[in-house]
């Protein structure tokens, strides 16, 4: 019974370390480290997400990882931040980008701040973008008059490197000068292909506004980027983007 007890014990701490890693190994880790940029030094593994690949889940695994990084600003903190696609057999990245965030009132990291997303996010037949939400651990968005979150970046696979190609919040509020609020939660839908070949973006906000039909915006690929395609600007459209890639 005793034997029982401690394997059943052990299996729970196991369970418990692999949910802790948010579906990440060692190896993971490991194979991103050795792939770091040449001038970076990485500390402490402070934010980690890995989830399969949709539609070659046995060979690909999409993963994010946030180290905190040696080449502090005088203030604050700093981190370099990986995503990437990796082969899961010889643990070598197929696609990666790095980024270098230092901290601000606004931005920050921390154990949650990451998650990929793996929806169908199928910009043409033959390529289909990887999400990255992005949770700042910061409080300075939260000002009385403005708050937003869950900022969305898709990346398009393109040589051995991930493209943003799309950047926008998902969650908004903004104080009107009468006092009223104006609000945005944003959910996004693959659209008809645009002009350059690559799929539209609708973007349509789920927030009830008193008075107000559905609002939905357009956003089309301009051979580099997705920008948006209908006037006027929505006020959240100028809160993105905390990171850049």
């Amino acid at each position: 019974m005793r034997w029982v007890l401690t394997l059943a014990l052990g299996l729970l701490c196991t369970g418990a370390q692999a949910q802790d890693r948010q579906g990440c190994s060692d190896a993971i880790e490991h194979a991103l480290r050795e792939a770091r940029p040449r001038d970076a030094v990485l500390g402490l593994l402070i934010s980690q997400h890995c989830k399969p690949w949709p539609g070659a889940a046995d060979r690909v695994s999409a993963a994010v990882m946030a180290f905190q990084s040696t080449s502090k600003p005088a203030e604050g903190e700093a981190w370099d931040v990986v995503v990437a696609l990796i082969d899961v057999h010889t643990l070598r990245p197929q696609h990666l980008r790095w980024t270098h965030v230092e901290s601000d009132a606004l931005t920050g990291i921390n154990e949650y701040s990451f998650k990929l997303d793996t929806a169908a996010w199928q910009l043409t037949p033959q390529l289909r973008a990887l999400g990255l939400r992005f949770h700042s651990a910061a409080y300075g968005s939260r000002y009385a008059e403005a708050y937003w979150s869950d900022e969305l970046t898709l990346f398009a696979p393109e040589g051995n490197s991930l493209r943003a190609v799309l950047g926008v919040v998902t969650q908004a509020r903004s104080k009107l000068a009468n006092g009223d609020w104006q609000a945005a939660k944003l959910s996004l839908t693959m659209g008809q292909p645009g002009p350059a070949g690559w799929a539209d973006i609708v973007v349509t906000n789920s927030e009830k506004q008193a008075g107000r039909p559905t609002q939905r915006w357009t956003y089309r690929y301009d051979g580099k980027t997705y920008g948006l395609n209908t006037k006027p600007a929505p006020f959240w459209s100028d809160y993105c983007c905390a990171l850049s890639w």
